[in-house]
């Protein structure tokens, strides 16, 4: 019996597959450093959606007036919702964090950087053992599907930024918005956060020409 092959046409091959030696070697070698960026630039995304996240909180009396089960359902909702975000956010920050402490990259001033980014992550790193260890501050004591009654998005909201402490009802609520001063798991600024992987990966861009790849990979 003879053996069945499947015929493979350029357009059906991966595109790092098409490349030149030359320029494969170069995404083999930078294939570290590439899924640093990877995490670095998929962290500040979900950080800008983040940020721009916000709602206007129905009425319960009037014209186009909800009811108050709808309103309530609504709030909880929108804190689940943020609660996600930071959660995704501080997921993709230490997984770069990891990337980057495992990084060979020898030039001085990505050093720095690398080592500027870890430090200032090192808190949220701490979190994350914190849970782990069970206490009460780490990064899950607070988890997303946990906030489905008015008090417990009320205080999550609160302890963000997002509403003041002087919020005692949904009554008080008109609108709700995120801003760059939330803090990512209660701990770094969701703005300062963002100008560090912002920094971060233009330097590995300047450094490595990443994003020069991209048009090499779609031509292929």
């Amino acid at each position: 019996m003879s053996d069945f092959v499947v015929p493979v046409s350029d357009d059906m091959m991966p595109a790092w597959r098409r490349l030149d030696a030359d320029a494969r070697a170069r995404v083999h070698g930078l294939g570290p450093v590439l899924l640093l960026a990877d995490h670095l630039d998929a962290a500040l995304a979900l950080a800008e959606d983040l940020t721009r996240m916000a709602v206007v909180m129905p009425k319960t009396a009037g014209v186009d007036a909800v009811s108050i089960e709808e309103r309530n359902v609504m709030f909880a909702r929108f804190a689940q919702e943020v609660r996600a975000f930071e959660l995704a956010v501080a997921s993709r920050v230490l997984q770069a964090r990891k990337r980057a402490m495992g990084s060979e990259v020898q030039q001085p001033q990505i050093q720095l950087l690398i080592r500027s980014f870890i430090g200032g992550t090192a808190i949220l790193a701490d979190a994350v053992e914190a849970d782990t260890a069970g206490q009460p501050a780490g990064l899950g004591s607070v988890r997303a599907g946990a906030l489905v009654a008015g008090p417990e998005a009320m205080s999550f909201l609160c302890a963000r930024g997002v509403l003041s402490f002087d919020v005692k009802t949904l009554d008080d609520v008109s609108r709700m918005a995120v801003t760059e001063t939330f803090p990512i798991v209660g701990l770094i600024e969701t703005g300062a956060l963002m100008d560090m992987i912002a920094a971060f990966l233009d330097a590995l861009d300047t450094a490595f020409d990443l994003y020069g790849l991209a048009p090499t990979m779609r031509g292929a």
